[in-house]
């Protein structure tokens, strides 16, 4: 080997030694970076955008009812979310109201966590949609009477689903109707409730 040549392979030599160490080093993180810390990355990511589009829903829809609702409570809300959005994930809730178009947001801020919320606008369609599929929970928006006819009516069928009763004005003392398992008029309290429901029937 002439002297040039052995100059040159010296004088690379550091060089290649980096990129072998850049080489082992993209190895031995590989499986971590790719597996564990891109995913955790992509989700929050994901949830971060789904968040906003939760609070803004929910946001709109206390400012529209007067109710008093904390920024710790509100920030309180969205984390659980995020620690439960796979139990969000594609559940189906079903939205009992004859009015749907005044309670817009709230099933927004519902379809922004993930869940399918399909709405029906009476007893009768609620009864037939649930003989005919599956749900994970059930939102009443209807008044009272026409909330408690259909809580018998689940509670009679073969799958006791979660029932929300969800009002527009609630005192915090009062109990929830007989067959339902909680009521609220807050929409912060309308997603833990909907979360306790769905811990329960999803996991």
């Amino acid at each position: 080997m002439s002297i040039d040549i052995l100059v040159a392979v010296i004088q690379i030599l550091p060089s290649l030694l980096w990129v072998l160490l850049a080489v082992a080093f993209v190895a031995l993180l590989y499986r971590p970076v790719r597996y564990e810390l891109i995913p955790r990355m992509t989700n929050l990511e994901i949830f971060g955008v789904e968040a906003t589009f939760v609070r803004e829903k929910m946001n709109r829809a206390i400012a529209r009812r007067s109710v008093d609702v904390s920024d710790v409570d509100r920030s309180r809300v969205l984390r659980r979310l995020r620690r439960l959005r796979d139990v969000f994930r594609r559940a189906r809730i079903l939205w009992l109201d004859s009015a749907p178009e005044d309670r817009a947001d709230e099933r927004a801020m519902l379809r922004s966590t993930g869940a399918l919320v399909e709405p029906a606008r009476s007893g009768e369609d609620a009864q037939r949609m649930l003989a005919e599929s599956d749900y994970d929970a059930v939102v009443s928006a209807e008044p009272s009477p026409l909330a408690a006819n259909l809580l018998a009516a689940l509670q009679a069928g073969l799958r006791r689903r979660p029932v929300i009763v969800y009002t527009e004005s609630s005192d915090p003392d009062r109990a929830p109707p007989p067959g339902a398992v909680a009521i609220t008029d807050r929409p912060d309290e309308l997603l833990h409730c909907v979360a306790d429901a769905l811990e329960r029937s999803r996991l």
